[in-house]
């Protein structure tokens, strides 16, 4: 069990990247990028903070079909009882990034005392300066970026 969570751990950020990756790719066809270029709108590099959260949750519209994709294929490549662990921790991983994610932009929020939160608010606003940098954000790990070579600090 410890294997499939550390499995689903680094599943997790491979998936995080991948889908903020598709957010950055411009494409007429790429929908993903329609909906997350509203986030970047939203939060512009000179405002990139409010008393209330501005998005508009288009992570949701954005990932929800290749999320289900990629829960089907997992479900078929997996065994069930593998399956079912790693889409309850991906289920609470996919909540925890969002709730740290809308805290980042919250100027006055209650992480403002932890230093970790501190260091992924200044590593995500480099990111909204900056596309290219900082790709995997989750406020949990940057090891993807760093391997990807897409980190800055």
């Amino acid at each position: 069990m410890i294997i499939t969570l550390i499995g689903g751990w680094y599943l997790y950020h491979i998936i995080e990247y991948g889908f903020h990756s598709l957010g950055h790719y411009v494409s007429e066809y790429n929908y993903i990028h329609k909906l997350h270029k509203q986030h970047h709108l939203d939060y512009p590099p000179q405002n990139l903070q409010s008393l209330t959260y501005r998005g508009n949750r288009e992570g949701l519209k954005a990932f929800f079909l290749p999320s289900v994709l990629l829960s089907i294929s997992l479900y078929y490549f997996l065994l069930f009882e593998t399956f079912k662990i790693i889409m309850i921790e991906i289920f609470f991983l996919t909540l925890i990034n969002d709730y740290i994610h809308t805290h980042i932009h919250l100027s006055h929020s209650w992480l403002d005392r932890f230093e970790w939160f501190r260091r992924s608010r200044r590593l995500h606003f480099l990111h909204h300066k900056c596309h290219r940098y900082n790709l995997a954000f989750s406020g949990l790990s940057h090891r993807i970026d760093k391997l990807m070579g897409s980190f800055k600090d």
